[in-house]
């Protein structure tokens, strides 16, 4: 199962909005700097997830040569 951040916590918002606002010059709300934060975590959430095993023999050539 894969974790779905609703949050994020005082510390990881103040640590992201210091370097969203280095990086990015123009102006950036705390809500889309939540939604970035959000989403971040979601990808990293998903790399991190191991794979299911998926019954090779079920798989079309297609589906094997894309994983």
């Amino acid at each position: 199962m894969t974790y779905k951040p609703t949050r994020l916590s005082a510390e990881a918002f103040e640590e992201l909005r210091t370097i969203v606002k280095s990086e990015i010059k123009e102006s950036v709300t705390d809500e889309e700097i939540e939604e970035m934060g959000i989403k971040l975590l979601t990808l990293f959430s998903t790399l991190l997830t191991p794979r299911a095993k998926v019954a090779e023999d079920r798989l079309t050539e297609r589906e094997r040569k894309a994983l």
